[in-house]
């Protein structure tokens, strides 16, 4: 099954992990530790993984 973000297809993604499946998306970005808040946040966002840490929020 295909993602359906758009940040696949985009040249410059400003997040390293895609919000919907986890998936490095720009490996240029480094990986950063986030604290309980943050995911919190994304989560009520309706994301299902962290796009900075890349942790399944859901």
């Amino acid at each position: 099954m295909r993602c359906p973000n758009q940040n696949h297809s985009k040249m410059n993604v400003q997040v390293r992990f895609c919000p919907q499946c986890g998936v490095i998306v720009n490996n240029k970005i480094p990986q950063k530790s986030c604290h309980r808040e943050n995911h919190d946040q994304s989560r009520k966002q309706g994301q299902a993984f962290c796009s900075h840490c890349g942790t399944k929020l859901r």
